[in-house]
C-alpha cells in the first residue's frame, strides 16, 4: 500500500469526478434499459474494476465495458491519470 497527497486541483478533479458518478450512475442507460450500447469497447488489458461506496451504499461499474456510463469512465480515466503520474520519473 502507498499513500501521498494530492493538490487541490488534483483533488478538486478527483471529487469533481466522484460527485458526477455518483449522480450518473456508473451504467450506460441502455444497459440499464435492457439493451445493448451504440458503442462496443473491445479491451485486450483486462476488465478495469470501479466500485463507489457512499455513506448510504455501494455500487460496480459493469463487467462489460461498454455498459459503463460516461460519467464511470470520465472518473476511472481521472483515477487512472492521477495515481499514474505519481508513479512516473
Amino acid at each position: 500500500m502507498s499513500a501521498g497527497k494530492l493538490n487541490g486541483e488534483r483533488l478538486a478533479a478527483a471529487r469533481a469526478g466522484y460527485a458526477r458518478a455518483v449522480a450518473e450512475g456508473l451504467i450506460h442507460q441502455a444497459c440499464r434499459e435492457g439493451r445493448q450500447p451504440e458503442t462496443l469497447i473491445v479491451s485486450n488489458g483486462g476488465t478495469p474494476v470501479l466500485v463507489l461506496t457512499t455513506g448510504r451504499q455501494t455500487g460496480s461499474a459493469p463487467d462489460d465495458l461498454s455498459c459503463w456510463s460516461q460519467a464511470a469512465s470520465a472518473l476511472h480515466q481521472v483515477l487512472d491519470d492521477l495515481f499514474n503520474s505519481t508513479h512516473q520519473p
